[in-house]
Protein backbone atom coordinates (compact mmCIF):
# COMPACT_ATOMS: atom_id res chain seq x y z
CA UNK A 1 0.00 0.00 0.00
CA UNK A 2 1.39 3.44 -0.92
CA UNK A 3 0.82 6.80 0.71
CA UNK A 4 0.75 8.66 -2.63
CA UNK A 5 -0.19 7.98 -6.23
CA UNK A 6 2.79 7.50 -8.51
CA UNK A 7 4.84 5.52 -5.98
CA UNK A 8 6.78 2.72 -7.70
CA UNK A 9 8.15 -0.36 -5.92
CA UNK A 10 11.19 -2.44 -6.84
CA UNK A 11 12.00 -5.89 -5.52
CA UNK A 12 15.34 -7.66 -5.41
CA UNK A 13 15.21 -10.31 -6.71
CA UNK A 14 12.40 -9.29 -9.08
CA UNK A 15 9.06 -10.67 -7.91
CA UNK A 16 6.52 -11.16 -10.72
CA UNK A 17 3.52 -8.85 -10.39
CA UNK A 18 5.17 -6.61 -7.78
CA UNK A 19 8.55 -5.49 -9.16
CA UNK A 20 8.05 -2.23 -11.05
CA UNK A 21 4.44 -1.77 -9.93
CA UNK A 22 3.31 1.86 -9.75
CA UNK A 23 0.38 2.71 -7.49
CA UNK A 24 -2.22 4.86 -9.25
CA UNK A 25 -3.82 6.07 -6.01
CA UNK A 26 -3.04 6.10 -2.30
CA UNK A 27 -4.53 3.26 -0.29
CA UNK A 28 -5.26 0.28 -2.57
CA UNK A 29 -3.01 -2.69 -1.86
CA UNK A 30 -1.03 -4.84 -4.28
CA UNK A 31 -0.73 -8.57 -3.58
CA UNK A 32 1.62 -11.21 -4.92
CA UNK A 33 2.46 -14.75 -3.87
CA UNK A 34 6.01 -16.06 -3.50
CA UNK A 35 8.08 -18.38 -1.36
CA UNK A 36 11.17 -16.22 -1.97
CA UNK A 37 12.62 -13.76 0.52
CA UNK A 38 13.18 -10.38 -1.13
CA UNK A 39 14.12 -6.76 -0.53
CA UNK A 40 11.56 -4.08 -1.39
CA UNK A 41 12.26 -0.41 -2.03
CA UNK A 42 9.96 2.36 -3.23
CA UNK A 43 10.03 5.89 -4.58
CA UNK A 44 7.72 6.99 -1.74
CA UNK A 45 6.28 5.78 1.55
CA UNK A 46 4.75 2.30 1.52
CA UNK A 47 3.33 -0.12 4.08
CA UNK A 48 4.44 -3.74 3.68
CA UNK A 49 2.62 -6.73 5.10
CA UNK A 50 2.93 -10.50 4.77
CA UNK A 51 0.19 -13.11 4.74
CA UNK A 52 1.09 -16.57 5.99
CA UNK A 53 -1.03 -19.13 4.17
CA UNK A 54 -3.58 -21.54 5.64
CA UNK A 55 -3.06 -25.21 6.43
CA UNK A 56 -4.60 -26.33 3.12
CA UNK A 57 -1.66 -24.70 1.30
CA UNK A 58 1.15 -26.35 3.31
CA UNK A 59 2.74 -29.76 2.98
CA UNK A 60 2.60 -30.26 6.77
CA UNK A 61 -1.11 -29.26 6.92
CA UNK A 62 -0.43 -26.81 9.77
CA UNK A 63 -1.19 -23.16 10.34
CA UNK A 64 -3.93 -20.70 9.58
CA UNK A 65 -3.95 -17.38 7.71
CA UNK A 66 -1.90 -14.77 9.57
CA UNK A 67 -0.97 -11.19 8.64
CA UNK A 68 2.30 -9.58 9.77
CA UNK A 69 3.14 -5.88 9.30
CA UNK A 70 6.80 -5.22 8.46
CA UNK A 71 8.09 -1.90 9.80
CA UNK A 72 10.25 0.33 7.58
CA UNK A 73 14.00 0.18 8.23
CA UNK A 74 14.00 3.56 10.01
CA UNK A 75 11.70 2.07 12.67
CA UNK A 76 13.72 -1.07 13.43
CA UNK A 77 15.13 -1.54 16.94
CA UNK A 78 18.40 -2.83 18.39
CA UNK A 79 16.61 -4.86 21.06
CA UNK A 80 13.36 -6.79 21.26
CA UNK A 81 11.59 -8.66 24.05
CA UNK A 82 9.13 -11.19 22.65
CA UNK A 83 6.78 -13.88 23.91
CA UNK A 84 5.97 -17.13 22.13
CA UNK A 85 2.70 -18.56 23.42
CA UNK A 86 1.82 -22.07 24.58
CA UNK A 87 -0.23 -24.34 22.36
CA UNK A 88 1.76 -24.04 19.12
CA UNK A 89 3.85 -26.90 17.76
CA UNK A 90 6.29 -24.60 15.94
CA UNK A 91 7.59 -21.16 17.02
CA UNK A 92 9.96 -19.25 14.75
CA UNK A 93 11.57 -15.85 14.31
CA UNK A 94 12.85 -14.22 11.13
CA UNK A 95 15.89 -12.07 11.90
CA UNK A 96 16.90 -9.44 9.33
CA UNK A 97 20.31 -7.85 9.91
CA UNK A 98 22.82 -5.67 8.13
CA UNK A 99 25.43 -7.90 6.50
CA UNK A 100 27.81 -9.41 9.10
CA UNK A 101 26.27 -7.73 12.17
CA UNK A 102 26.16 -9.88 15.34
CA UNK A 103 22.65 -10.51 16.73
CA UNK A 104 22.10 -12.25 20.06
CA UNK A 105 19.20 -14.43 21.14
CA UNK A 106 18.94 -14.79 24.92
CA UNK A 107 22.59 -13.70 25.27
CA UNK A 108 24.05 -16.09 22.67
CA UNK A 109 25.17 -14.89 19.24
CA UNK A 110 23.14 -16.38 16.39
CA UNK A 111 25.74 -18.14 14.19
CA UNK A 112 26.71 -16.39 10.95
CA UNK A 113 25.98 -19.68 9.17
CA UNK A 114 22.27 -19.22 10.00
CA UNK A 115 22.10 -16.06 7.87
CA UNK A 116 21.66 -15.99 4.09
CA UNK A 117 21.95 -12.91 1.83
CA UNK A 118 18.71 -11.30 0.71
CA UNK A 119 18.12 -8.60 -1.89
CA UNK A 120 21.00 -6.29 -2.74
CA UNK A 121 23.40 -8.13 -0.43
CA UNK A 122 23.38 -5.43 2.26
CA UNK A 123 20.92 -7.52 4.28
CA UNK A 124 20.96 -11.07 5.62
CA UNK A 125 18.06 -13.17 6.87
CA UNK A 126 17.96 -16.06 9.35
CA UNK A 127 15.05 -18.29 10.34
CA UNK A 128 15.45 -19.20 14.00
CA UNK A 129 13.41 -21.76 15.96
CA UNK A 130 12.50 -20.65 19.49
CA UNK A 131 10.88 -22.42 22.43
CA UNK A 132 7.68 -21.35 24.15
CA UNK A 133 8.25 -18.44 26.53
CA UNK A 134 9.97 -15.07 26.65
CA UNK A 135 13.09 -14.21 24.67
CA UNK A 136 15.39 -11.25 24.11
CA UNK A 137 17.04 -10.38 20.80
CA UNK A 138 19.72 -7.67 20.80
CA UNK A 139 22.46 -6.13 18.65
CA UNK A 140 24.68 -3.04 18.50
CA UNK A 141 22.52 -1.53 15.72
CA UNK A 142 18.94 -1.79 14.49
CA UNK A 143 17.70 -5.03 12.91
CA UNK A 144 14.34 -6.53 11.95
CA UNK A 145 12.43 -9.26 13.75
CA UNK A 146 9.21 -11.12 12.95
CA UNK A 147 7.73 -13.73 15.29
CA UNK A 148 5.36 -16.46 14.16
CA UNK A 149 4.14 -19.92 15.00
CA UNK A 150 1.96 -22.74 13.74
CA UNK A 151 -0.27 -25.40 15.19
CA UNK A 152 -3.10 -27.58 13.97
CA UNK A 153 -5.49 -25.16 12.22
CA UNK A 154 -4.01 -22.19 14.10
CA UNK A 155 -1.19 -19.67 13.75
CA UNK A 156 0.07 -16.33 15.04
CA UNK A 157 2.47 -13.72 13.75
CA UNK A 158 3.64 -10.24 14.69
CA UNK A 159 6.55 -7.84 14.24
CA UNK A 160 9.00 -8.13 17.15
CA UNK A 161 8.46 -4.41 17.73
CA UNK A 162 9.17 -1.03 16.17
CA UNK A 163 10.31 2.46 17.07
CA UNK A 164 7.19 4.43 16.18
CA UNK A 165 8.08 7.82 14.74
Amino acid sequence: MAAKAGTTVKTNPPIKGLDGHTFTAPGPSKETETEKSFEITATGKIQVGQFIVSQQQTDAFTGDPTFIIHPPTNQLRNDYFILTPKGYKHNHCSVLRAKGMAVKLDGAVIPNSAFKPVGSGNWELAYVDVKTGSHRFEAEAAFGLSVYGYGSATAYGYPGGMNLQ
